[in-house]
């Protein structure tokens, strides 16, 4: 009796640690980053902006950047860069550009140590993103929704 209880508990645990409360055994974080996915639009080898103004960090190797008129990319990364994304929110990311205000697939996204080449370059439509994201109760603080056409 008294090895069983130590059991129990420790696969309490473990059933704990890896459930993450949403439906289906996707994390908020997959949901989000697939409703990302879903709204992008076909692959570009380069985008115009004036200036990158923020970013977001997402599963699957992704990041998503804001540009300063409000546009959104999906940019899809080199696999090997996804654990160092993900730990370097409070790093400030760095675009190694060819070209200034232009965004291409031979640019290398830095943070931290990693230095990551741009596999695709995507345009996301918020509106569809914030949509897709409010049906499943999920709210989305990185979309200006009030900057929206």
């Amino acid at each position: 009796m008294n090895r069983i209880v130590p059991m129990v508990f420790a696969a309490f645990i473990a059933g704990c640690a890896t459930h993450d409360g949403s439906s289906g055994g996707n994390s908020e974080l997959e949901i989000i980053s697939q409703a990302y996915r879903e709204h992008a639009g076909p692959s570009r080898s380069r985008v115009v902006f004036p200036q990158v103004e923020s970013w977001r960090s997402l599963a699957y190797g992704d990041i998503v950047v804001r540009t300063r008129a409000d546009d959104y990319y999906l940019l899809t990364l080199e696999p090997a860069c996804a654990n160092d994304l993900r730990f370097s929110s409070s790093v400030r990311l760095a675009i190694a550009q060819q070209t200034r205000n232009t965004l291409s697939r031979f640019d290398t996204i830095r943070a931290g140590d990693s230095s990551c080449r741009i596999q695709t370059i995507r345009e996301i439509d918020p509106r569809a993103v914030l949509e897709a994201l409010e049906a499943r109760d999920i709210r989305e603080p990185f979309i200006r929704a009030g900057q929206i056409p």
